[in-house]
């Protein structure tokens, strides 16, 4: 029974300082202007060290070790934090704040702040309008995620692939011409059931 108490505050101390070491990464990544894109974050951890992920899974469940591991992983990060931070803009899995974001965050500059912003982005890109598109005579290829904002104007949320080479003007025109066809469709489909 002693095992099992003692087994269980260990998963929860070393859970306790990951979470500690995640809430500063996203903290300083909010200070620097940046947050994460979950989504790429992710496929690129999946594709560099799957093994590595689940070995780090299983391990975390042996007493000691874990706390040990995770301790040893926040002081990585605090001794390494600008080389990382410079690998993850490198990788491509930040993006930089929006404006009203900043504003945002520099009213309540704190970690949780921080990550409640990067869950919210997440949220808003799962909710968003996706147009992925591949442009023949431009050789332009990737995706944008929108909506639309106050007073029905178009909001950029995210941009991929080579796609991101074009002004925000060309983004605009796309995602204009492509919700017009859309529309358009719409509107054929719907005389078509009423005749």
């Amino acid at each position: 029974m002693k095992f099992l108490i003692f087994w269980i505050q260990s998963l929860i101390l070393s859970t306790g300082i990951r979470l500690m070491r995640e809430l500063k990464l996203y903290h300083d990544l909010a200070n620097a202007g940046y947050k994460v894109e979950l989504e790429e974050a992710s496929n690129m951890a999946k594709e560099t060290e799957p093994t590595h992920i689940e070995k780090h899974k299983l391990m975390s469940l042996i007493p000691i070790y874990n706390v040990i591991a995770e301790t040893q992983m926040l002081f990585h990060y605090i001794k390494n934090k600008d080389s990382i931070l410079y690998d993850l803009k490198k990788d491509e899995t930040l993006s930089l704040l929006t404006k009203e974001e900043e504003e945002e965050y520099r009213k309540n500059p704190t970690p949780f702040h921080a990550f409640k912003m990067n869950v919210n982005h997440q949220v808003e890109l799962e909710m968003a309008n996706r147009i992925d598109f591949q442009s023949k005579e431009d050789e332009i290829s990737g995706s944008i995620y929108f909506d639309y904002g106050k007073e029905d104007e178009i909001r950029i949320l995210k941009v991929t692939g080579n796609a991101k080479e074009l002004s925000k003007e060309e983004l605009m025109e796309h995602i204009s011409c492509i919700t017009e066809l859309v529309e358009e469709e719409q509107e054929k489909k719907l005389v078509k059931k009423r005749f």
